[in-house]
């Protein structure tokens, strides 16, 4: 009645398919946690403040302390040179509104366009470039005076005066501070029995440095004029007066004005720029968030329902949702003219596909120990509750291939080390 030698072969593989296709997507209530210094009773909450607040993952914060370190670390370093890059095409475009400004007078008299008064001349602020958002959607926060057409200087859309109303200015903040709030209410605060906010906390911190690296380049190599018109730069910073208190020519660049002292007024929001369009900050806010809810509501659930069926639905409905809200927050941005619909389009996609290399490579990075990066992102993994599934799921691949005679390893790898 035994198996035959094929039949076992045949068992064994069908175990080893089973195994690599594990289901993961699961809640966390199903991990039990990685560290054994200090038992989380998080899983099996025994008061109402664990149940709400999750308060017992408080007590780990001291052995996810250096993990946090890295994460604070990696945001100040790419706000920092993401600020730098954002003071140093401000000034960039001080010095092109200058020069257009200086060489068109140099071989010109007023007398030759007595109707062009000169602050339209090479003038940055004054061009708006088309945009198939800003036609197509309401234009309230249009600044008054524009028309498209060639004004004998620029060709597309020219400002040629006016304001858009203050609230403008506010609305792309209101949207992304929405975002931001109601997100570190749900998985800072109320983070329920199954709460992951310090590996939440780390992961946004070090892909928010590293998209803002990214940011910083892109604003870099190719500065488009600002549509947000109401936009006015820190003029005693970069120039010797307010950027507006010569109506009849452009400033000049302040004498000694470095990009790299100038960051830091830059990062706590002394200073202002208003060159730095391509992508959109606020986007990555917005985005982040969005990708939190959807990556983490169903792993650290705060309200469970009895019936998996109702529980899909919900987190289903979430997401829905969830998504909605993201895409009214960016036909804010857009609408208000706070940005161009490029800006948008790509802060969304760079931020999902950080978001999204970051959370595949961080489950593979085990099986690379002798490779620096993924052993650091190895280390920077081990105590993430939301991965301890996915080691399980490497562990009974192991075996299963140890039992298949199988060596999981590569040349030149060696074993994966899971614990």
């Amino acid at each position: 009645g035994g198996l035959s030698s094929m039949e076992r072969v045949r068992s064994r593989q069908v175990e080893l398919a089973r195994a690599r296709t594990m289901e993961i997507d699961v809640p966390l209530s199903m991990v039990m946690p990685l560290s054994q210094e200090t038992p989380r009773a998080v899983f099996e909450p025994d008061s109402t403040a664990d149940r709400i607040f999750g308060t017992t993952e408080f007590f780990t914060l001291k052995s996810q302390c250096k993990y946090l370190s890295v994460g604070f670390l990696a945001f100040v370093v790419g706000l920092y040179l993401n600020s730098v890059a954002q003071a140093w095409v401000q000034l960039r475009v001080i010095s092109f509104e200058r020069s257009q400004f200086d060489s068109y007078y140099d071989g010109n008299t007023s007398s030759l366009v007595p109707t062009l008064n000169r602050s339209q001349v090479g003038n940055w602020r004054n061009l708006v470039l088309p945009d198939l958002g800003f036609e197509l959607l309401p234009q309230d926060c249009a600044a008054e005076g524009f028309n498209i057409g060639d004004t004998g200087v620029y060709f597309g859309k020219n400002y040629t005066g006016g304001q858009a109303p203050a609230w403008c200015d506010k609305a792309a903040d209101w949207a992304a501070f929405s975002c931001l709030g109601v997100t570190f209410l749900r998985f800072g605060v109320f983070a329920g029995p199954y709460s992951i906010r310090w590996t939440i906390l780390r992961r946004v911190l070090i892909l928010m440095g590293c998209l803002y690296v990214l940011r910083g380049f892109t604003i870099s190599f190719t500065v488009l004029p600002n549509p947000a018109k109401n936009c006015v730069y820190s003029g005693d910073v970069f120039t010797d007066g307010h950027p507006l208190s010569t109506p009849d020519e452009p400033p000049r660049v302040r004498v000694g004005a470095n990009p790299w002292t100038i960051a830091f007024g830059v990062m706590i929001f002394q200073t202002k720029t208003c060159a730095d369009v391509l992508y959109s900050g606020h986007t990555l806010f917005i985005t982040i968030c969005a990708c939190i809810w959807h990556e983490y509501a169903h792993r650290s659930p705060l309200v469970t329902f009895r019936s998996e069926a109702l529980n899909a639905v919900s987190f289903v409905a979430l997401r829905v949702f969830v998504l909605c809200y993201a895409g009214f927050c960016y036909l804010v941005i857009i609408t208000t003219h706070f940005h161009y619909s490029d800006d948008v389009w790509f802060g969304f996609w760079m931020t999902l596909f950080v978001w999204r290399g970051y959370h595949s490579i961080v489950r593979i990075a085990p099986l690379y120990p002798r490779r620096p990066y993924y052993a650091f992102l190895a280390w920077l993994e081990r105590e993430a509750p939301d991965l301890a599934l996915w080691r399980r799921r490497m562990e009974k691949l192991q075996e299963v291939e140890e039992s298949m005679g199988m060596d999981g390893a590569r040349p030149g790898e060696t074993r994966i080390q899971l614990r």
